[in-house]
């Protein structure tokens, strides 16, 4: 699935469920916003005589799309007041994976690791990582029953894991990549009005959990990423000011 097709994959998967068409509020309106800004700061600009505010005026209502990106970044919130049994397609589910491959990769790795569970593979999950706590024989009892139905409050979760490297800054490195594409799927749920919550697995290194996602031995596990519809609203955190030191 090439980037340039994503608003009409989710639009064709979303159906009735989000604006598919190209209106000012829908996921792929805002694609195409973010479009047309790189088209016209990537044309070249002929040479024009006139003063330099006019200039400076004319670029100042050239579109930039940070606005649009903004919004959608502060808009993100963490929620599990979720419709446990409204579908999610799972071609959308698949966009919002590949959003996260666009993260920054050093050495162009590629570590992601995805497992969606749906139905009854739910409840699978949750029994593989309750036999993963009960084996390190560390874990309360109510943890454990916990763990084996807690993934059923979501009509979707997916299981993101990070390959192992052998090289332990490498595989620190591929942790953060990770970590990075998880944020554009939370922000690519946000845009086509999903609900998200990024929760950490019960285990970072689950035999059983891992074997059932087919991710090969040594995958560490990242998060477990509840995603449906919104049964209801989130209230606004408040966020500390940001606190930049300026060295000159």
């Amino acid at each position: 699935m090439r980037m340039r097709g994503l608003s009409a994959n989710v639009a064709e998967a979303v159906g009735g469920q989000c604006d598919p068409g190209q209106g000012e509020g829908s996921f792929s309106g805002w694609i195409a916003r973010f479009r047309r800004a790189l088209r016209m700061r990537s044309r070249p600009r002929p040479h024009r005589q006139g003063s330099a505010g006019a200039r400076c005026s004319m670029l100042h209502r050239m579109p930039t799309g940070l606005d649009d990106l903004s919004e959608l970044i502060k808009s993100r919130r963490t929620s599990l007041l979720i419709d446990p049994v409204k579908d999610v397609p799972l071609a959308l589910v698949e966009s919002l994976c590949e959003l996260a491959l666009w993260a920054p990769n050093h050495k162009r790795t590629w570590p992601w690791r995805f497992a969606a569970f749906t139905g009854d593979g739910r409840s699978r999950l949750g029994e593989a990582f309750a036999e993963d706590l009960v084996e390190t024989q560390d874990a309360e009892e109510s943890r454990v029953s916990k763990t084996r139905t807690k993934y059923l409050r979501a009509p979707v979760v997916v299981l993101v894991g990070s390959a192992a490297h052998q090289n332990p800054k490498v595989q620190r490195e591929n942790e953060y990549t990770v970590a990075a594409g998880l944020q554009n799927m939370l922000l690519g749920a946000t845009a086509v009005g999903l609900a998200s919550f990024w929760s950490s697995p019960p285990l970072d290194l689950a035999k059983r959990a891992s074997e059932l996602s087919k991710f090969d031995t040594g995958t560490r596990l990242l998060a477990v990423v509840y995603l449906g519809w919104p049964a209801a609203e989130v209230g606004t955190p408040e966020r500390p000011s940001v606190q930049l030191h300026v060295v000159q």
